[in-house]
């Protein structure tokens, strides 16, 4: 026998459907999202947002560096699947999936901090808090959007969906946190510039 038959006789690995994909999604996201909400949970428990006073910038600092990580996690994963390198691709991934955890579980804890324990009309129309929580808010609305496509790029990459011909979902999904960097970036200019304007 060459080696021709014998590639031929191994067995051929199962197709997973397209309804077991999206069980796998649907299990991951939602995992991810009871976990993120636990670990929120602890945080609030163990260290109350409001009694953080002028450290409220740290969670926000740490959400930029996690933010930063998921970036470059998804450029260097494109990179590896252009070159059909799947173990350092799916490991990438994996990074990335991490880092927007973060980042969101982070992020909402930073957001419970800047709430404003009182309340009036004034504050609601010319305060800095107010304005801020709206940017970001929009942000996290587009950040769980890309959470979303993430998971589902994690569970077609451990389904042998992408290769060095087909990689675009890693690649859109790529660019769409690139995106979401650059946008935070100008929540916290505008944070910054509007605190400035109101200090003076």
């Amino acid at each position: 026998m060459d080696a021709l038959d014998l590639d031929l006789m191994r067995p051929i690995s199962r197709r997973v459907t397209a309804a077991e994909r999206a069980l796998r999604l649907a299990v991951l996201a939602g995992g991810l999202m009871a976990a993120s909400l636990a670990v929120l949970f602890v945080l609030v428990r163990l260290c109350p947002p409001s009694s953080l006073g002028g450290a409220i910038v740290v969670p926000f600092a740490i959400t930029s560096g996690a933010l930063v990580v998921v970036s470059y996690a998804f450029r260097r994963a494109t990179a590896n699947v252009r070159r059909e390198r799947q173990r350092p691709f799916r490991s990438w991934l994996l990074v990335g999936l991490g880092g927007g955890i973060v980042f969101a579980t982070v992020q909402m804890y930073g957001l419970l901090g800047i709430l404003p324990e009182d309340r009036n009309v004034f504050d609601s129309q010319t305060g800095v808090r107010t304005l801020f929580l709206a940017i970001t808010a929009m942000h996290a609305i587009h950040v769980a959007i890309a959470m979303l496509l993430t998971c589902r790029v994690v569970v077609e990459a451990f389904c042998d969906r992408y290769d060095h011909e087909y990689y675009w979902g890693v690649y859109a999904t790529e660019m769409f946190w690139h995106c979401l960097l650059i946008g935070w970036g100008c929540v916290l200019v505008v944070a910054a510039v509007a605190g400035k304007a109101l200090a003076t």
